[in-house]
């Protein structure tokens, strides 16, 4: 007896190609099924339907699936690499470039640094990987690494030389090795590290493949690639058992031949990777299969050569139509039948990536153009090329489509894991893809200009992070604005690193404002404070307005006694205006004039101007100490109409009187309030940090550290709390 439910359920396990293979084998024309748009499992209720119908369709089926379960993969295992590159473990199936495995291996025996210099989807990889490898591991004498630059390419160097150095150490130990050794070569070298590897290996040398060389060029900054350089090419100079073979794009070739020292370097000593010729395509083609023991129809391989038309870009084509073809076989023979179903090689790739496309739903499509949007580098005078991107440049809800797209339905894209960092990584599987599918060649013209900018703030992103986060490396300008606004129309598209880094940028901006403003109108507070002056001001004849501004422009060059000359003379023209009494007040300020400070921040009080409440409490704490006062007079300010940077220079500087009359649970709670109005300020941080000291030793040293790191010392209120966080910190650490 058939069990359908069964029958139903091992059906639904199969792939497309493995049940497209049994409907040969059961002679079923896939005409009579659901194929496309709709789910396995209708396909295969359809077969079943059918089947039934059919004299003892149902037991056929039954033992076509059980001969499967015992042998699963009934077809032999595929000896073409599809868009990938030969490996050395795929060696003996890498057949069409013996010419030029030989001239590279005769030329790193002559030459210390060799490039491998071809257009893309020429097998620069697979030659150097499947070609030379192997034939010099088989001389004995050899140790080899290999590795790509990606976008940390000192890292990824000194992680091939750690696990040279110290192939025992486990995967955590060899990550942070590799980190420290990064720094150790960036400032002094590699070849104190080569000599210690070469003293255990003394009858060996050392061959460095750096895979990919382009990456330098699209990854990272020019400082950057010019250092890495620099240091390749002195552990070249300074030691005799390091050999480098460097694979290029030829479409990079103006970039890597602009900087001298590389060039000189690299003088005779340059492989030009060509096509194959058609005889050499033919072994490409025949020689893997006939390994296996599958044969091609008579007649097709020709057909194939003259569609690959013997240009070095088509090559991953090739190979990817025979990949498609050898699941396809019938009866180990790849068929002219098949070939025209995938569409020849021009088709193939395109073809099968539509189809994947189509079967995804709406909400996924959409999810697909982001993804493959974040998988390339846009070219500027160059084709554009794939980018290795993090879990979360692609969005991390988006990862269960990256590794469907992964996975061996699609092939895509290819995953992988990040050495240093341990985080997750994908690439589009082959830069022929951004060549043959018409889709994502649609999808990056019309998003060409987000993706240049987007690829210019990571490369300044980078460069921020490379000198420890400093300040001056956030976005500025015209920049920041553009940066503004495609955070607010396409923060989707944007990775969590991208609007951080924007975030911070802003903030600082926004503080510079904040803190140009206070040092203009004399105060920590803007808005309706200067809105208040404003209108004290409006009445000013014209000769008064300029020698207010005239003051004001002393005061902020530091000139405070030519500034107080002005003030004198814009008072004589209108008196008492609270606006000029108050900045004169700063002035007298600034030169340690506190009772004629105290005088006429209490004029300019009288006259209801609100920052003069808060400037007269903050003398009386720190030169009269009077903290009762000041208490007194931030109270008398609270009910009055504030914007909420006033509010927060108020509730500060009563946290800090009532933290002096020991009263720490209103100053704890007026701190608070404070930092939750501003959390970019560093002096309330320090203040609550104090109260704290009589409460929580941990919670204090959390409140020191913030103001450290939020404070801006640009401004002169907050410079001498964040010098007393620094004093606290260090006296910590000694204590």
């Amino acid at each position: 007896m058939v069990d359908r439910n069964k029958l139903l359920n091992h059906l639904q396990e199969l792939s497309e190609s493995q049940l497209e293979e049994l409907c040969f084998r059961l002679e079923v024309d896939k005409f009579h099924l659901r194929w496309s748009g709709v789910a396995r499992k209708q396909t295969a209720i359809d077969l079943i339907e059918y089947l039934k119908q059919k004299k003892q369709g149902l037991q056929r089926l039954q033992e076509l699936l059980e001969s499967e379960k015992s042998d699963k993969d009934s077809l032999p295992k595929c000896p073409y690499q599809g868009l990938f590159a030969f490996q050395e473990k795929q060696a003996e199936f890498f057949f069409g470039r013996s010419k030029f495995t030989n001239d590279l291996v005769q030329a790193v025996g002559k030459q210390p640094l060799v490039a491998v210099v071809g257009a893309s989807g020429s097998g620069k990889s697979s030659l150097v990987l499947a070609g030379l490898l192997p034939r010099l591991r088989k001389e004995g004498n050899w140790l080899i690494e290999s590795f790509r630059p990606e976008k940390q390419p000192f890292n990824q160097l000194a992680a091939a030389l750690v696990h040279q150095l110290e192939p025992e150490l486990g995967k955590s130990d060899r990550i942070n090795k590799a980190i420290n050794l990064a720094n150790t070569i960036r400032q002094h070298g590699f070849t104190y590290v080569l000599s210690e590897i070469l003293k255990e290996h003394p009858q060996k040398k050392l061959l460095l493949v750096v895979d990919q060389f382009e990456e330098l060029y699209t990854f990272c900054s020019e400082e950057e690639c010019k250092c890495f350089i620099d240091v390749l090419l002195a552990g070249i100079k300074d030691s005799l058992g390091l050999k480098v073979v460097l694979t290029l794009r030829a479409d990079f070739c103006g970039q890597a031949y602009s900087y001298r020292p590389l060039v000189d370097a690299l003088q005779s000593a340059d492989l030009k990777l060509s096509s194959m010729n058609e005889l050499e395509l033919q072994e490409a083609i025949e020689k893997p299969a006939k390994l296996k023991e599958v044969q091609l129809e008579d007649k097709l391989t020709e057909k194939l050569l003259k569609d690959v038309k013997q240009e070095p870009g088509n090559l991953p084509l090739l190979q990817f139509a025979l990949t498609e073809l050898w699941k396809k076989q019938r009866q180990r023979t790849l068929t002219h039948q098949a070939y025209a179903e995938i569409g020849g090689v021009a088709k193939a790739l395109a073809n099968h990536a539509e189809a994947v496309y189509a079967k995804l739903n709406p909400a996924q499509q959409k999810q697909a153009q982001r993804i493959f949007l974040q998988l390339l580098h846009p070219g500027e005078g160059t084709e554009d090329t794939r980018r290795l991107a993090t879990r979360g440049e692609v969005g991390k809800n988006n990862w269960d489509l990256v590794t469907h797209l992964a996975g061996s339905e699609a092939r895509l894209v290819v995953t992988g894991q990040n050495k240093q960092t341990e985080e997750q990584t994908v690439e589009i599987v082959h830069e022929a893809l951004l060549r043959e599918w018409q889709q994502l060649r649609d999808w990056i013209k019309s998003d060409r200009t987000f993706r240049v900018w987007q690829e210019e703030l990571r490369s300044r992103c980078r460069h921020w992070e490379q000198n420890k986060e400093n300040k001056e490396d956030l976005l500025t300008g015209s920049f920041l604005k553009v940066a503004e606004v495609w955070l607010n129309e396409r923060k989707a598209d944007l990775s969590p690193k991208d609007q951080e880094f924007i975030q911070l940028s802003l903030k600082l901006r926004d503080r510079t404002k904040r803190v140009e403003r206070n040092i203009r109108f004399g105060v920590a507070t803007v808005g309706l404070s200067i809105v208040f002056g404003a209108l004290f001001f409006v009445g000013l004849p014209r000769s008064a307005t300029f020698f207010y501004d005239r003051g004001f422009y002393k005061l902020e060059s530091g000139q405070a006694k030519d500034a107080i000359q002005d003030f004198n003379l814009a008072l004589r023209m209108q008196p008492n205006l609270p606006m000029v009494l108050y900045s004169r007040g700063k002035a007298y300020e600034a030169i340690k004039d506190f009772d004629s400070a105290i005088e006429d921040h209490e004029s300019a009080m009288r006259k209801g101007y609100v920052p003069a409440y808060i400037d007269l409490a903050r003398l009386q704490i720190t030169h009269i100490k009077d903290y009762t006062e000041a208490n007194k007079l931030l109270e008398q300010a609270r009910p009055l109409k504030k914007d909420q940077a006033t509010e927060y220079s108020l509730l500060k500087n009563l946290g800090w009187a009532q933290w002096k009359l020991g009263k720490y649970s209103e100053a704890d709670i007026n701190l608070r309030k404070a930092i939750s109005l501003d959390e970019e300020r560093g002096s309330a941080y320090c203040l609550l940090a104090q109260v704290l000291e009589k409460m929580s030793k941990a919670e204090a040293d959390k409140q020191w550290k913030k103001c450290l790191n939020l404070g801006a010392s640009e401004h002169p209120d907050e410079n001498k709390w964040i010098k007393l966080a620094e004093s606290k910190i260090t006296n910590k650490k000694i204590n």
